[in-house]
């Protein structure tokens, strides 16, 4: 598996994707702020709060790429169900969040 994440040269593959989000509207790269700086999010307790949580739980567009070698192969199909998981969560949030505003 190592081998083949590596190119011929020997070096490791990067990913494709940058760590900047590319708009595709406009084509320009948006490299995120923490949410615990915002000062909407910061004028209140629960604000606060899910700004807190929200920046934990952040996870850079390319990160993935350093640990798809880490994981041991008897615990490949428990994380990808765990990831199946995740990004199931985060869908259902993002949809629920939408409704608030009437996407």
């Amino acid at each position: 598996m190592r081998r083949s994440l590596r190119q011929h040269d020997g070096n490791p593959v990067q990913p494709v994707a940058s760590l900047a989000a590319i708009d595709s509207r406009t084509g320009s790269a948006h490299v995120p702020s923490p949410w615990s700086t915002d000062s909407a999010c910061q004028s209140t307790l629960e604000g606060a709060a899910f700004a807190g949580w929200f920046d934990a739980t952040q996870v850079e567009e390319g990160a993935w790429f350093e640990h798809l070698a880490a994981v041991p192969v008897s615990r490949i199909y428990g994380v990808i169900d765990e990831a199946h998981r995740r990004a199931q969560f985060w869908a259902s949030f993002a949809d629920r969040l939408g409704r608030r505003v009437g996407q």
